[in-house]
């Protein structure tokens, strides 16, 4: 029982420190990984405000897109229209003065 007595009394310094260091450490490791956790967080809510923004400017830009193009096919839709018009204002004078479709081609390509 001596001898067990000493060896607890010597190796209880050591074995003290040993937890003591065992604490310490662990505290550091909190510390380190709140840090870093912290840090995974402020990167994540960075990066989900730009993919917001991303996502905004390109509903903003498909938009605008899409108006763009309902312009075009209302101008081309127009167009369409008045081209028909004057097609059938020239079939018309074509038959009132006799002259043929081909005979006013050939004389416009000679004009160019």
């Amino acid at each position: 029982m001596e001898l067990k007595k000493i060896i607890s009394e010597k190796l209880h310094g050591f074995v003290k420190d040993l937890n003591q260091e065992k604490v310490d450490q662990d505290a550091d490791i909190k510390k380190e990984y709140e840090s870093q956790r912290n840090y995974l967080e402020n990167c994540v809510k960075v990066l989900r405000k730009r993919q917001q923004a991303a996502a905004i400017n390109s509903n903003n830009e498909n938009k605008n897109i899409m108006e763009e193009n309902r312009k075009w096919i209302t101008m081309i839709g127009e167009l369409t229209q008045q081209r028909d018009k004057l097609q059938e204002k020239f079939s018309f004078l074509c038959t009132k003065t006799g002259e043929h479709l081909k005979d006013v081609k050939a004389r416009m390509d000679q004009m160019n």
